[in-house]
């Protein structure tokens, strides 16, 4: 019989806000993913609420009911707020899907790579992560939808006004 006076373990701890518990019965804890809060950071994922043990290059050590671990890793995802949680092949997507219309104001900044090639590029991948940052914000559809097409045309404005700039400075007077 388990003490009722003892503070919960932390395998029935509830999960914090943001946070998205992996469907992974064989772990021996509860699997979950907190979302990258930076523009390159896939995530961290999280075994009864604590970081589980990283080897960077392996990936993440998950202990299996039966003694054995099992390696997990963090792929990060473009269409979803969570990273994709990769455990013997198997692939664990969590969170909602953006929608199509959603998903092509995303990727409308790399429009510019075929015009403007490595400073296209540039501009166009920052363009890309602002878009994508916003369409996970938790404003709503009336703020995100004017604030995207702000950051693409925003995004094509300045860079053609900096190639402009950069075009004028190469001509001769």
């Amino acid at each position: 019989m388990q003490n009722p006076y003892a503070p919960p373990s932390a395998a029935s701890s509830a999960p914090v806000p943001g946070e998205y518990v992996v469907p992974i019965d064989e772990v021996n804890g509860r699997v979950s993913v907190l979302p990258g809060v930076g523009f390159f950071s896939a995530g961290v994922l999280l075994l009864d609420g604590k970081p589980a043990e990283n080897l960077r290059r392996q990936g993440y050590r998950l202990p299996l009911r039966d003694g054995t671990t099992v390696w997990a890793k963090l792929q990060q995802s473009w269409t979803r707020p969570v990273p994709i949680v990769i455990v013997n092949g198997r692939k664990y997507e969590l969170g909602p899907k953006v929608g199509v219309g959603y998903a092509v104001m995303i990727f409308l900044p790399f429009a510019l790579v075929p015009i403007g090639g490595l400073l296209g590029g540039l501009f166009g991948g920052l363009g890309c992560m602002l878009n994508r940052k916003v369409a996970f914000s938790e404003k709503s559809g009336w703020f995100r939808v004017p604030v995207m097409l702000g950051v693409v045309l925003g995004t094509f404005a300045l860079y053609f006004l900096l190639a402009g700039s950069l075009f004028a400075l190469r001509q001769p007077h």
